[in-house]
């Protein structure tokens, strides 16, 4: 019925968002000011403001075109090819796999399969040292 559909929605409106880890080891820390520093939360967006407080969702909510040229695949409803909204990451390390096709099977190689608008970005992670995109992944696993 229309009021069970209203409950429902009503519950799903009011889940709590998935709980950051909260780990306090300086990697996380360093991991986070690199997701800043290399361009990752422009798109990613740590929070937005809601009603009810700021939403830690890392999500701009908006399309973009991150899939790599000549990209032939399924498209976001009312979207051209290639265009996706950006994903929330919140939980992130418990949703694999990654992308909006699934082709990524870990947090690494989502980033690697940014392209386009997220193409400098991904530029970013690849000239990082090993330490740095180690402390960006023990972050994201953290979110």
């Amino acid at each position: 019925t229309q009021a069970e559909v209203d409950d429902i929605t009503h519950f799903i409106t009011m889940l709590s968002p998935p709980q950051r880890g909260g780990s306090t080891a300086p990697e996380v820390a360093a991991g986070e000011a690199t997701f800043e520093s290399i361009g990752c939360a422009k798109c990613h967006t740590p929070s937005l403001a809601s009603p009810l407080g700021p939403v830690p969702l890392f999500s701009n909510l908006l399309l973009h075109n991150v899939m790599p040229p000549n990209f032939r695949g399924i498209a976001e409803p009312g979207a051209a090819s290639g265009f996706y909204r950006t994903p929330p990451l919140w939980g992130i390390k418990d949703t694999a796999p990654y992308m909006h096709d699934g082709h990524a099977e870990d947090l690494r190689g989502a980033i690697l399969a940014h392209f386009n608008e997220a193409e400098a970005v991904r530029i970013a992670y690849e000239q990082l040292s090993t330490t740095e995109q180690d402390a960006l992944i023990l972050f994201l696993e953290d979110l």
